[in-house]
């Protein structure tokens, strides 16, 4: 029998039990250039996802995903930081306000407000902490690449121990101590071309009053140069034993009994000090010298990059105009300047 009117009892209304929404009334949720949904503030601005920093990923970001955070506002944010007074670590609140430079320029389409908490900050300073490490990654390939053509480990831990000395692995001539050859060796340039300039090269944007495109070629580039220097001195130390695979050496905590190869890695805590005295090494052979060697890095890119059709340099079969034999004392050492 179907009984019509009559509730149960002591049963209420869901709406009387039910918990206030935490969203105010001036909240809405809209398509933000796409079909993904935001939250969005009374005067449009995209609300973020609080999160801490280390857990954000990039669905979090404020916009649809898209390439022009990996092809553009990445770049530009790295040609930004690679001349600020110190690469390695810059003010949380001076890396915000150009972080919302970038954001206006790349997504003129997003209402967002960029802040030390927020995903856009958090991601970002991702991308730029593996840029830098980056920079001490492909050093090290770079020296097991050199390493691996010598004859034997006595010729690698003796040539790795003369060029470690006197700085002559940032020599343009290892055997010449002249002040001129400084910054200006193989290793350096390469590594510069490897690194810096792929992100020179993309499709970074210009940012009012910022200059970037001359910031590509060089202009106020002691920082990224001293950088890469840094990481020039610190890869030699592990491939002297290890030809073919990378294995950093670990410091056992007395408290916990744990290994760890922190401080063996290319990061701030060793490695900031000894990129400012780099710096400041460079800043006093004047703009003309750094311009310079960025040209110079520029001239072993394009060699790098063979017309259409030609083998690339480097490749099985082909033979590279540019490897050559340097006497060295009383052994050969083999510079490749390029084979990738």
């Amino acid at each position: 029998m179907e009984l019509k009117g009559i509730e149960p009892p002591h049963k209420k209304l869901k709406a009387e039990t039910s918990t206030p929404s935490t969203v105010p009334d001036s909240v809405s949720t809209g398509s933000i250039s796409g079909s993904q949904e935001r939250t969005c503030d009374k005067d449009g601005y995209v609300i973020d996802v609080v999160k801490k920093r280390s857990e954000y990923i990039m669905k979090d970001l404020p916009m649809n995903p898209d390439n022009r955070w990996s092809r553009s506002f990445i770049p530009t944010t790295t040609l930004w930081c690679s001349i600020q007074n110190n690469i390695w670590n810059i003010p949380d609140d001076e890396f915000a306000v150009a972080l919302q430079a970038i954001f206006r320029v790349v997504y003129p389409d997003v209402k967002y407000r960029v802040n030390t908490s927020s995903s856009v900050f958090s991601l970002a300073s991702q991308c730029v902490s593996e840029w830098r490490s980056g920079i001490g990654s492909t050093a090290l390939i770079m020296m097991i690449d050199f390493f691996s053509q010598l004859d034997d480990d006595a010729d690698i831990r003796t040539t790795a121990d003369y060029l470690k000395s006197e700085y002559r692995f940032l020599r343009e001539d290892p055997d010449s101590l002249e002040p001129a050859g400084m910054f200006r060796s193989v290793f350096l340039l390469e590594l510069l071309t490897r690194t810096h300039l792929v992100v020179a090269s993309s499709d970074f944007v210009e940012i009012s009053g910022w200059d970037l495109r001359a910031v590509a070629g060089g202009n106020n580039g002691a920082g990224v140069v001293a950088l890469a220097a840094a990481a020039v001195i610190f890869s030699p130390d592990f491939p002297l034993s290890y030809k073919n695979k990378i294995k950093l050496p670990k410091v056992v905590n007395p408290l916990t009994g744990c290994g760890s190869s922190a401080p063996y890695q290319f990061s701030a805590t060793h490695w900031s000090s000894d990129t400012t005295a780099y710096k400041e090494s460079i800043l006093r052979r004047g703009a003309d010298f750094i311009q310079g060697t960025f040209a110079a890095a520029q001239a072993i890119k394009k060699l790098q990059s063979p017309p259409d059709g030609d083998n690339p340099v480097g490749a099985s079969g082909a033979h590279n105009p540019r490897a050559c034999l340097c006497k060295i004392k009383h052994f050969v050492l083999v510079s490749w300047l390029l084979r990738c």
